[in-house]
């Protein structure tokens, strides 16, 4: 099957998607290397092929391939894929209490405090994974939703099956020297799958007593609509991670009409 097969089957849809969609979609593709080309006569590529078999996200399908190479345990890459397959919005994993409760609020940043990371929001998700798995959370329970704890461990039990169907081919090269740093190893595998997704910051601002980050990607998804910029709340969209001039980022969602980064490493 080729890209014209598939664009093909896409228009005899019911509700097929836009030209725009299509298009910026099978680009996205061939940057990663799934397809071997964005035009007509484009094929799958042997990653590609390797990415279906997992049935997951494409970027982090590659971050998981990668993390052999870079010598990451597969245990500790495989939870930390299955934690944002479940859910790559990091505000979407917590319950913020009424601002108007004081002593709420107040408890709830210390929570924040405890797994904000230096090397980025997964890695805090990732902690308080691990202390949810380890029954640590103790009074901080109430400020995590449960339901998607329970769904990273589904995710990991299926994700981990559909590894074992894929071959050492598969097996992505390190793009650089492994570090001695597990965390700096880490980003690097997730250099593999979102090495496109960098935005770099170009401003601070004060907002009715806010402080603000604007940061303005590298690499715009939509490049003909020219240089596109993020803003970032401290404290509110990167509820873990401590904000640097230069950040990789999961994802971009549109909340509201205004435009949210889904996590930062």
């Amino acid at each position: 099957d080729t890209v014209g097969d598939l664009k093909k089957l896409l228009c005899e849809m019911i509700d097929p998607p836009s030209d725009l969609q299509i298009k910026s979609t099978l680009r996205f593709l061939a940057v990663l290397n799934i397809i071997s080309s964005d035009d007509t006569g484009g094929k799958i590529t042997t990653i590609g092929e390797c990415v279906y078999r997992l049935r997951i996200d494409v970027q982090l399908a590659l971050v998981l391939l990668s993390a052999k190479n870079y010598k990451v345990p597969y245990d500790e890459m495989l939870e930390v894929v299955a934690v944002l397959q479940t859910e790559s919005g990091l505000g979407r994993w917590f319950v913020r209490p009424q601002l108007n409760d004081k002593k709420a609020m107040q408890q709830y940043r210390e929570f924040e405090r405890k797994y904000k990371s230096a090397y980025g929001d997964i890695f805090g998700l990732y902690r308080l994974y691990k202390h949810f798995q380890e029954r640590k959370l103790g009074a901080d329970k109430r400020f995590v939703r449960f339901q998607l704890m329970f769904e990273v461990g589904s995710n990991r039990r299926s994700i981990n099956e559909a590894f074992r169907n894929v071959e050492d081919k598969c097996h992505l090269e390190r793009l650089g020297p492994a570090a001695s740093q597990m965390e700096k190893n880490i980003i690097q595998t997730f250099m593999q799958g979102y090495y496109n997704q960098t935005a770099t910051l170009i401003s601070k601002k004060n907002v009715g007593g806010r402080e603000v980050y604007v940061y303005q990607l590298d690499a715009p998804p939509a490049p003909e609509l020219g240089k596109q910029t993020v803003e970032v709340e401290l404290g509110r969209d990167n509820v873990m991670s401590k904000l640097s001039k230069k950040i990789l980022y999961m994802g971009i969602s549109n909340i509201n009409g205004t435009r949210k980064f889904n996590g930062i490493i």
